[in-house]
């Protein structure tokens, strides 16, 4: 159920974000399906800017960074404590984003500023974060991206004398490279994980071009044609999602074994760029960005059975909230619950200010489950 944004992640550089203040989504008419909209606030003394990156399991707990009075922090959020700042690891400049969190919310991986540079962390409310080192060889430089439901098992790239690749981490093994050379690849990067552990996905340079994968311990690395990108991987790692190239432009796409990648559409009108970034359990409900006519990126929901929605139009026509939301604009949604009810991102507030928010949705309007292989 991921993460991940339109930034590029193969720069040494992150964006520095934060967030604003709690807007609560008003009860919708009675003849509309129960719903909620809230914008998530920002840590205190930030620039009133703040972006989530990551939901867990049960859409209880939204990871991300905002701004604070020190700088620009990963934070942990939840409906009764609020927005929580996760702070940084010993030296360097204080910064730190957290992307990926565990399916009970327990489990919190990112990356920080460190004594030896930007490393890889992962947080629990008992040990706090801990850096996770970087591979062997090249500059110092880790990120995490994707966690396993239990929170064991990290996913993310670090760095080599070969450049950037994919590294899965486990507490009896660290951080292990996820694959080799083979096929002359430049860089990979893992951005998601199975609940288990067991199956990672992400991207890599694989001469002439970008293009996702797949990997197992069995099968290893399997690109995934079509894809150019990849960002989100259902629980049972049978639904990958992300972006590729299919005709027309750069569309969101979802691959199953049986059905290989498969392009899902664009938002009416613009320069058809669309991207996917997290998917349910079920794998029946993908929520990412899409450009429409203006070129503004705007938030979008797509379901197996009525296709690819602008997400603020379907919650104002369909759902009722169009008081709540009004003024806003859902430039990204990047993470979805497990049932497909609750939905997180970032975009423009009434005020102008980038903030992150959360919408929860009735059960009574989700499609009965499929099966996805």
């Amino acid at each position: 159920m991921r993460n991940n944004a339109s930034q590029s992640y193969r720069g040494k550089g992150f964006v520095l974000l934060t967030c604003s203040v709690l807007l609560m989504g008003v009860v919708p008419t009675p003849s509309a399906p129960a719903a909620s909209f809230m914008g998530l606030g920002y840590l205190p003394g930030g620039q009133s800017m703040s972006r989530a990156y990551g939901l867990s399991a049960d859409g209880s707990v939204v990871v991300g960074q905002s701004d604070s009075e020190r700088g620009p922090q990963a934070f942990r959020w939840t409906r009764d404590g609020g927005m929580v700042g996760l702070g940084d690891l010993p030296g360097g400049e204080f910064s730190s984003l957290a992307h990926g969190v565990s399916a009970d919310g327990s489990t919190v991986v990112g990356m920080s500023t460190s004594t030896d540079g930007p490393q890889a962390f992962r947080w629990t409310s008992a040990g706090g974060m801990t850096g996770l080192g970087d591979l062997p060889g090249g500059i110092f430089d880790s990120r995490a991206y994707g966690v396993s439901g239990d929170g064991t098992v990290v996913v993310g790239l670090g760095n080599t004398d070969r450049g950037q690749q994919a590294f899965r981490w486990t507490s009896g093994q660290g951080m292990k490279e996820l694959n080799t050379q083979a096929d002359g690849q430049i860089t990979t990067l893992a951005t998601a994980v199975s609940a288990d552990g067991s199956v990672v996905t992400g991207y890599g340079w694989f001469p002439p071009r970008s293009q996702g994968f797949r990997w197992t311990a069995g099968e290893g690395l399997v690109k995934l044609e079509g894809f150019r990108s990849v960002f989100g991987l259902s629980a049972d790692g049978a639904v990958v999602v992300g972006m590729g190239k299919f005709g027309q432009g750069v569309e969101a796409c979802r691959w199953t074994r049986d059905d290989g990648a498969k392009g899902i559409g664009d938002l009416p009108g613009g320069n058809f760029y669309s991207q996917a970034k997290g998917v349910s359990d079920d794998g029946q409900r993908v929520v990412g960005s899409g450009e429409p006519e203006d070129g503004q990126p705007r938030a979008f929901l797509w379901e197996s059975k009525s296709g690819l929605k602008d997400l603020k139009s379907v919650l104002e026509q369909e759902y009722g909230l169009a008081k709540a939301l009004n003024g806003w604009l859902l430039s990204e949604a990047v993470g979805i619950s497990a049932d497909g009810m609750t939905i997180v991102g970032y975009g423009f507030n009434p005020d102008g200010q980038t903030e992150a928010w959360l919408v929860n949705l009735d059960p009574s309007t989700m499609h009965e489950s499929a099966t996805h292989e």
